[in-house]
């Protein structure tokens, strides 16, 4: 016999008690003067939340909600019970986005005073009121107590909330996704009831996630609606993440160590796949830079930026079990990378990874650990910080590479087992790069002293591969314009976006396939015809580009031979030798491909890995015409 809600017929006495319960809850409004002063203040409805938790997280074939949601007018209160606790614990919402220390010296009382007394008063006269939990606004207003008790910091009260929200929603029948008796009292509201049954099983399980607690959900699923206005991307990651979130909690409950590990395997890559199937724009960092205050595109930001939270914080809470675990050593150095870059991107700060990747002052303001040691004097003190690390990646400048060889020596005495040598470029054999043959000094020192090593190249960046338009709209992204092209431009070359070498040297690293192997890991392969055919396509603009025959591209080397050998110390002078050897190896020898890395015995992790999604050189495209990529090494002025 299927479950029903509380009856929704009431005794001769229910209605004298309600109107009883109404005057109490009327009698703990503030006065007309508060409300006043409070409305006047309010810039932005909690319905925004609301929706947000709702239906905004949640796919729906529905349009989005109005941005600007009505402020709860509590100047005229509903004469409904279940509605008036609404409104209450709405206005409640709304006065937790004004700032406890603000003095509000037109109130009788400090507006949190007010806020606490609405909240309190509506959640013990009708949310816990079981007798008033026959229509969706009744259940609806357990959710609101539960983000009332989250947006104060108290995540035990919200997960009680959440668990009585769904033992109310299963007495009504939500969760057999069928139709049902149960309503809603005004049609205002706009609830559905399948959306609200969905959110209550992600709500129940983030909470149940935060606070250490199991969930009552079990292996309920969240459906994935049909979406008939896909506007903002993203609409599904919810859904998705409450159903990860379902698993990572099931792994939580498992005694078996080793099936444990399976499972947050299989998450972890489920987790991956998820990301690398949402469009690559998605994951740009938020911008809220000239975005009006209540507009659709502010909205829809802000709902972009909790999704990137909600996935990172998963990601944590996945990997966080294993970042102090002695047992399973790979699998700790893989979560401490895993759970670092996603404590990186919660922070939500505009970082450019390029730029700013030696500056020390603006990673320790992302909240990373970070320890300072003199690599060329103390190898006692590199030994002691290296204790306990199973991997060591290094990521130096040409000028300091030198400092890899106590670093290395330090690594093999404090029983570093994998040690990454600063490389990833183009492949090629000795002789050709000047600064590839200095990095193959240091692949031989380590050779000597028997470290385990992974060696990793990536071609060339995306950054570093733009040629200059007529407009010089793309101006302030280059670095050196590629307007020069070689051997006819039909040269294909290995390229990767910069920011997707980080996410694969963590997968990398953590492959035993990948001990003491050379790795080679790129986005696309597109020679220079097909990236100028890209750019002028995109932008309709035709390049202006420069034919440089092989024996140009030769005298070129040689006057840049010259100029470095006169003044060895200048970084101009460094660089431009750089890029004369790189136009060789890369255009007129055509070292820089996966068949010449296969031939040179790389492992490619482009097979290794099929389910990792790089960003492709059009994508990259696309967002370098929003603006918003900036130019490699911008402290670097050539000459």
């Amino acid at each position: 016999m299927p479950s029903t809600p509380t009856s929704t017929n009431p005794s001769p006495l229910e209605p004298r008690l309600y109107s009883v319960t109404t005057q109490e809850l009327l009698r703990a409004l503030p006065s007309r003067r508060d409300v006043e002063v409070l409305m006047d203040l309010m810039r932005a409805s909690p319905e925004v939340c609301y929706q947000l938790n709702y239906k905004s997280h949640l796919p729906m074939s529905v349009k989005l909600p109005n941005m600007r949601a009505q402020i709860p007018n509590l100047l005229r209160p509903e004469t409904n019970l279940v509605l008036l606790a609404r409104q209450m614990l709405l206005f409640a919402m709304a006065l937790q986005c004004i700032s406890p220390l603000r003095q509000i010296s037109e109130l009788s009382k400090h507006h949190h005073l007010i806020m606490a007394d609405l909240a309190e008063s509506a959640i013990k006269t009708v949310t816990t009121n079981e007798s008033l939990l026959g229509s969706l606004e009744g259940i609806g207003n357990i959710v609101l107590e539960a983000i009332y008790y989250m947006d104060c910091g108290d995540l035990r009260r919200a997960w009680i909330a959440m668990r009585r929200a769904v033992m109310a929603a299963q007495l009504a029948g939500l969760h057999r996704r069928a139709p049902h008796q149960l309503r809603g009292l005004d049609d205002r509201n706009d609830l559905d009831s399948e959306i609200m049954w969905n959110s209550i099983i992600y709500m129940e399980r983030i909470t149940s996630l935060l606070s250490g607690l199991p969930t009552s959900t079990g292996s309920a699923n969240i459906a994935l609606q049909e979406v008939t206005n896909d506007a903002v991307p993203g609409q599904s990651l919810h859904v998705l993440i409450g159903n990860a979130a379902g698993r990572v909690l099931e792994r939580n409950q498992i005694d078996s160590s080793q099936q444990a590990l399976e499972l947050t395997e299989d998450i972890d890559h489920a987790l991956i796949k998820l990301a690398g199937q949402m469009p690559t724009a998605f994951w740009r960092p938020p911008e809220f830079a000239g975005l009006a205050r209540d507009s659709v595109e502010a909205f829809n930001e802000t709902r972009r930026a909790l999704s990137h939270s909600s996935y990172y914080t998963l990601v944590i809470q996945l990997h966080m079990p294993y970042m102090l675990c002695q047992s399973h050593a790979s699998q700790r150095t893989y979560s401490k990378i895993a759970c670092v870059n996603a404590s990186r991107e919660i922070a939500l700060q505009t970082f450019n990874p390029i730029s700013s990747s030696c500056r020390m002052n603006e990673i320790r303001e992302r909240g990373t650990a970070t320890v300072t040691a003199e690599l060329d004097e103390s190898i006692e003190e590199l030994i002691t910080l290296l204790q306990d690390i199973d991997t060591v990646i290094s990521c130096m400048s040409p000028a300091s590479m030198k400092l890899q060889i106590p670093l290395i020596d330090a690594a093999v005495k404090a029983g570093v087992k994998r040690f990454l040598p600063c490389n990833f470029g183009t492949p090629s054999a000795r002789g050709i790069l000047a600064l590839r043959d200095v990095k193959e000094e240091f692949h031989d020192h380590v050779f000597r002293q028997k470290l385990g090593f992974t060696i990793i190249d990536v071609g060339f960046w995306y950054q570093a591969s733009i040629p200059r338009v007529p407009s010089g709209r793309f101006d302030s992204a280059i670095f050196m314009p590629l307007n020069d092209v070689y051997s006819g431009g039909s040269t294909p070359n290995m390229l990767i976006d910069a920011r997707d070498v980080g996410k694969m040297v963590a997968r990398i690293i953590k492959d035993e396939r990948t001990l003491n192997k050379r790795v080679i890991a790129y986005g696309d392969v597109m020679s220079q015809n097909e990236i100028s055919d890209c750019i002028e396509d995109k932008t309709g603009e035709v390049l202006e580009l420069v034919e440089i025959s092989d024996t140009e591209a030769q005298n070129r080397l040689d006057a840049r031979k010259t100029a470095y050998a006169a003044d060895p110390e200048n970084r101009s002078n460094r660089f431009l030798l750089a890029a004369a050897q790189y136009a060789v190896t890369k255009y007129v020898r055509g070292d820089n491909t996966p068949e010449n890395a296969r031939y040179l015995g790389y492992v490619s992790a482009n097979e290794l890995y099929p389910e990792f999604r790089y960003n492709s050189y059009t994508e990259f495209v696309d967002e370098l015409l929003t603006g918003k990529i900036e130019r490699p090494y911008p402290d670097i002025k050539l000459s």
